[in-house]
């Protein structure tokens, strides 16, 4: 069933993918669902970057993560482009969200549902300052096992996400997207109302003020997938590791629903 866990292509730092996909697998339940698309395009850090992605509770009941960092990026031979080869693209990300996390055992659930006005979404670009490889806009879920520095940020439309994509390169998406990033090295910031390093029994991903996530440092690398409208090669890997993180997100919203 993970067969593919990011089936990050090329150059990459081994530590944070095996970081990625030991996290994922360690929040992912075993029960088998069906993922949303085909894996098109995945991304890596590029390994001198330090932390540049930050989740910041701003102390008032809202909370954003973003960051803009360079990325080794290629579409996959399944999207169809003819160019398939790694480029250093810019990756800038940003989230944010009015809802406190949700605490199931000992995985938190971090809803980013975009700030208001109603239907506002958040978004991720990749691009060479000129080109649009990739515009993701969306709402999705930042989830982990509280204490540990391993997250994963994920979305899917078949766990009531709305993820819809636009590139340069591509015009043929259909309905239904997914997409999982791996968040292997959270490192706790504690800005604001809890200016003090928590013990270390605490570091890694916890809660914050008013229920939110505390702040948070982190790299990131991560695949995207969508249904196209030409049928992909019999051979298309299908994103392997979203098929249990659809299934994870939907038991997570259900608990939300049923908490609330």
């Amino acid at each position: 069933m993970f067969r593919h866990a990011l089936n990050l292509r090329g150059r990459s730092n081994p530590g944070w993918t095996l970081a990625a996909i030991a996290a994922f697998l360690l929040v992912a339940a075993a029960t088998p669902a069906q993922a949303t698309g085909v894996q098109f395009a995945v991304f890596q850090q590029m390994p001198n970057s330090d932390n540049p992605y930050t989740f910041t509770n701003n102390g008032n009941g809202t909370a954003t993560f973003t960051g803009s960092t360079q990325v080794l990026f290629n579409f996959t031979t399944e999207s169809g482009v003819a160019d398939t080869s790694q480029h250093t693209l810019t990756l800038t990300l940003n989230a944010s969200t009015t809802l406190p996390a949700m605490k199931a055992g000992s995985i938190l659930d971090q809803t980013m549902n975009g700030a208001p006005p109603a239907g506002h979404l958040n978004t991720l670009t990749v691009t060479d300052g000129t080109h649009n490889y990739l515009t993701m806009t969306f709402n999705g879920d930042i989830y982990g096992n509280q204490g540990t520095s391993n997250a994963t940020f994920a979305g899917d439309t078949q766990a009531a996400n709305t993820v819809t994509y636009s590139s340069d390169y591509i015009n043929n998406f259909d309905t239904g997207a997914s997409f999982l990033i791996g968040l292997p090295t959270v490192t706790l910031t504690n800005p604001g109302p809890n200016p003090n390093p928590p013990p270390a029994f605490l570091a890694g991903l916890q809660l914050g003020f008013g229920g939110l996530l505390d702040s948070f440092t982190t790299n990131a690398q991560g695949s995207f997938s969508s249904n196209l409208s030409v049928p992909a090669p019999t051979s298309a890997v299908m994103f392997g590791s979203g098929l249990a993180a659809t299934a994870v997100l939907t038991r997570l919203r259900r608990r939300r629903t049923t908490t609330a």
